[in-house]
């Protein structure tokens, strides 16, 4: 098994670290020029801005309401750095992704409720240590935990962490209710071509 944590709201979650103000309020980071919106919290979300945003867009009702702040790669950066620093301490096999997203390789590990009780422990201690949320999918492979990841951040019944076993019925409800285009690696194009198919879920 394997599991990908992925940081929430990865460039907020660190501008609030270093600002606590900032919590609870609507929050976006631009982009070098600050011509566009590339990190948006939960709460800029719920006002329906979506990435990638040109910040002339915005309302002025909602400019008055939100913060933006111009992206700090150097702070980004050392965060990324912290939290992989914890991740480590939990597997010895890391695989960094991307500045967010790690995947950590648990084979011969115990499953079940012991693993998800150590992506915890995990969640809990990169909290601690940083300041950073992060969620936690667990599966057998990259493509399901990244599902797994998109269920535990979005439905608080997971709290922070989601197993999909590959021959669970959970896990086939759940690749039967969600569209192809969802799947990890499925562009337009090829979303396109599947649906000619008629391949319209991820199941």
């Amino acid at each position: 098994m394997l599991a990908l944590v992925d940081c929430n709201n990865f460039y907020v979650s660190c501008e609030r670290v270093f600002a606590p103000r900032l919590e609870g309020l609507p929050v976006g980071v631009m982009s070098n020029n600050d011509g566009c919106l590339i990190a948006r919290s939960q709460e800029l979300k719920e006002h329906g801005v979506a990435m990638g945003t040109p910040v002339h867009q915005l309302t002025p009702e909602l400019r008055r309401r939100c913060v933006l702040l111009s992206s700090n790669y150097a702070l980004y950066g050392a965060m990324s750095a912290r939290v992989t620093a914890v991740l480590g301490q939990y597997t010895p096999v890391l695989e960094v992704y991307s500045i967010d997203e790690s995947f950590l390789h648990f084979d011969g590990f115990p499953g079940g409720d012991a693993l998800e009780e150590r992506c915890q422990a995990l969640r809990q201690q990169v909290r601690r240590e940083t300041g950073i949320p992060v969620s936690v999918g667990i599966s057998s492979s990259k493509t399901l935990a990244k599902i797994a990841n998109h269920l535990a951040k979005r439905q608080p019944v997971y709290e922070g962490v989601a197993t999909l076993p590959p021959d669970s019925p959970i896990t086939r409800q759940v690749l039967e209710q969600l569209p192809v285009t969802e799947v990890w690696g499925v562009a337009s194009r090829t979303a396109t071509r599947l649906q000619e198919l008629g391949i319209t879920t991820s199941w």
